[in-house]
């Protein structure tokens, strides 16, 4: 027994030997210690990841919405994240029926497009995470541009072979004609160049001239003139005889009664 361990025990020694005892060495506890749960506990499962959710694209809408060859068409889409996060939107023109890899913007240029053409447009929508969704617009119907016209009213100085110009966006042939001119005045139907003949019997005075053209697709467009048109020979020797008989009764004397 080491000298410590002797040192500890020996008070004790007379007591231990009356009562048969032995001293015996203390020994360290070398058991794990108890271990906490039971062995049927597990680990709790992982929280589920949250579903993806890809953009929502609600429907577009054309601005104009009739538009013709000669606007410029442009798309507006209404499209969301459910969860917040920023959208990109592409888009991919398709005119009648087949896809057009150069218009790729939310915008067609004016003239890039024909009467009767059908357009639609393809919009992919993208979140930052990569997720996407598409859409394909409801067809548009490129529609009739009304004429225009060229000339300007204010350069025009006598009636007779001046000649009226307009234009068809669509190239369609033009019929020209014309109303509220004075008597004599007409328009030929396909240059519209005016021919005036003065009549004797004009009387005079001032005058809303109204060309329209017509494009023969319900296209119009009006084209005003004012003008003033000096009396005709025989208004002229009309009035006068009206003047002299009118100074020749105003001479005779007042009757008597």
């Amino acid at each position: 027994m080491p000298v410590r361990l002797l040192r500890r025990w020996l008070p004790l020694l007379p007591l231990l030997s009356a009562c048969g005892g032995e001293v015996k060495e203390e020994q360290p506890n070398t058991n794990p210690p108890p271990a906490v749960g039971t062995p049927n506990d597990k680990p709790p499962e992982p929280l589920p990841a949250p579903p993806v959710r890809p953009p929502q694209i609600n429907g577009a809408s054309f601005t104009p919405p009739k538009p013709t060859a000669q606007d410029e068409i442009k798309v507006k889409v209404d499209a969301i994240d459910p969860d917040s996060n920023y959208v990109e939107l592409s888009y991919l023109w398709l005119i009648n029926g087949r896809q057009n890899p150069a218009l790729r913007r939310d915008t067609v240029k004016a003239g890039e497009l024909r009467k009767g053409d059908e357009i639609s447009v393809e919009v992919t929508a993208r979140d930052q995470e990569g997720n996407e969704s598409k859409y394909t617009s409801p067809p548009l119907t490129v529609v009739n541009a009304p004429p225009v016209f060229s000339s300007d009213p204010r350069l025009l100085t006598k009636l007779d072979g001046y000649k009226v110009e307009a234009r068809d966006p669509d190239k369609e042939l033009l019929t020209y004609s014309v109303s509220g001119g004075p008597e004599g005045l007409s328009i030929d139907p396909r240059t519209g160049t005016l021919k005036y003949k003065g009549a004797t019997s004009e009387k005079g005075g001032h005058y809303s001239i109204v060309v329209e053209v017509d494009d023969g697709d319900g296209g119009t467009a009006e084209w005003r003139l004012e003008v003033d048109i000096s009396p005709g020979s025989d208004a002229v020797k009309a009035a006068k005889e009206a003047e002299k008989a009118s100074k020749a009764k105003a001479a005779e004397p007042a009757p008597r009664y």
